[in-house]
């Protein structure tokens, strides 16, 4: 997200901005995950922009919620999830070009999805020692496992071009 900068803040809750149509010169609010803030300047940017902005916040609360999910959260014998994916999960959050829906899977692992209109479809499945790729890019799949997370945005690059 190139209009955001994320800087480390103490763990104090604030309400949710309410931005949508507002004019500011920049705003930031925490949270709630690890004391770390967004600091965003609307000066140039769009209301996608702020949709973008309030997905990011709406993903990172729920990343969030996941490291409240107890041994058989899903009633199939899931494990809790370790605050490593968790982490691991939030810096790929963050560092996503295009907005996603995220996911706790009983793999043990949180899932990144990413639908366009025609019904292709993208996910990233990230395990602590892991990223799997899954798509059906017109009627044909892939997966495969990514050597880095540095391969995520360059694959939603092409996967929206």
């Amino acid at each position: 997200m190139e209009d955001c900068i994320f800087i480390e803040q103490d763990s104090s809750i604030r309400e949710k901005p309410k931005f949508f149509g507002e004019k500011r010169k920049s705003f930031s609010y925490s949270t709630v995950y690890t004391g770390y803030a967004i600091i965003w300047d609307n000066d140039a940017s769009s209301l996608a922009d702020e949709k973008k902005i309030f997905s990011l916040y709406e993903n990172i609360n729920r990343l969030k919620s996941f490291l409240k999910l107890g041994q058989n959260w899903n009633d199939h014998d899931a494990n809790p999830f370790t605050d490593e994916l968790i982490e691991k999960a939030f810096n790929i959050l963050t560092s996503l070009s295009y907005s996603s829906e995220v996911f706790p899977t009983g793999r043990n692992s949180i899932q990144f999805e990413f639908k366009k209109d025609n019904e292709d479809y993208l996910e990233f499945e990230v395990f602590d020692d892991k990223i799997l790729r899954f798509s059906m890019i017109n009627g044909n799949p892939i997966e495969e496992e990514l050597s880095d997370s540095i391969q995520i945005n360059q694959i939603l690059t092409q996967f929206y071009a």
